[in-house]
């Protein structure tokens, strides 16, 4: 049976039948996938909000980290220029922590974990959904931007801004941050599903680790970080309930369709035993 300890787990019944992904499901699922996440990028890139209101937000953040005294932006990313082979590590874990992961957790589980799949699908589209809106609502231009930070990816000869990305890159949307909300999402994965203990460590490692090198790269402020993973946990919730809603519905149904079954077959039973009497 498969291992839970997020205790919303425990939400979602055991599905009536195993489901086996096929050729045709595996190709609509990638088209769905790949589809969201292009349209996902495209708007994120074509929905950029103007450069006065992105840094005026920025401050703001950083104006409420000081008053919480909770703005480690500064030395953390002191600590990665101190040493070339940190900021290096931060550099490379940001590109490869990624995309790459995401993809490789999201392949495992749709093959070994098809019901769970599902729910962690159905959040990564979710949060990928208000991530979007939030950028388009409230643009937020990144710590690298701001005087006293570095762009250590620049400084390490990859340009995000002026890369071939082109389109799909939105210089102003570090609220939130759906690099370390994702993590968090596939850490959850693996911590819940890996079947050895040191991959469930990792799995814990992931999103604390993508926490620590976005900061380091100047790439996101700390509340950018915490909104990202709220963002990840209400999103996981919601399609949990949601598919222990579609499962309670249909084992009401079939148990219904059970039932009337049986009256059914009672009905007939009735007239065949008053007829057997009358014979004898």
């Amino acid at each position: 049976m498969e291992s839970s300890w997020w205790w919303f787990w425990s939400a979602t019944p055991a599905p009536l039948k195993r489901e086996r992904p096929t050729l045709w499901g595996t190709l609509r699922e990638l088209a769905l996938v790949l589809g969201v996440t292009f349209a996902y990028f495209l708007t994120r890139g074509l929905a950029r909000g103007t450069a006065s209101n992105a840094f005026q937000h920025a401050q703001q953040l950083l104006n409420i980290e000081q008053t919480l005294h909770l703005n480690p932006e500064y030395a953390l990313q002191a600590l990665a220029l101190h040493h070339d082979w940190l900021m290096q590590a931060a550099n490379l874990f940001y590109i490869a922590g990624h995309l790459p992961v995401l993809i490789g957790v999201a392949a495992w589980l749709y093959w070994s974990h098809h019901q769970a799949y599902l729910r962690f699908r159905t959040a990564f589209l979710l949060s990928a959904l208000i991530g979007l809106s939030i950028y388009i609502i409230y643009p937020v231009a990144p710590p690298r931007f701001l005087p006293g930070f570095t762009d250590t990816l620049k400084v390490s000869g990859f340009n995000v801004d002026g890369s071939a990305v082109g389109a799909f890159y939105n210089p102003y949307a570090a609220m939130p941050s759906l690099h370390v909300g994702w993590a968090l999402l596939a850490g959850l994965a693996i911590m819940s599903y890996a079947p050895r203990w040191w991959l469930k460590v990792l799995g814990a490692l992931l999103p604390l680790c993508m926490m620590l090198t976005v900061l380091m790269t100047g790439n996101h402020y700390l509340l950018d970080t915490l909104a990202g993973m709220s963002i990840v946990v209400i999103s996981l919730a919601c399609a949990t309930y949601w598919y222990a809603w579609r499962a309670k519905r249909q084992q009401r149904r079939l148990a219904a369709k059970l039932a009337e079954t049986e009256r059914e077959q009672q009905q007939v039973a009735v007239p065949v035993g008053k007829a057997s009497q009358l014979d004898s």
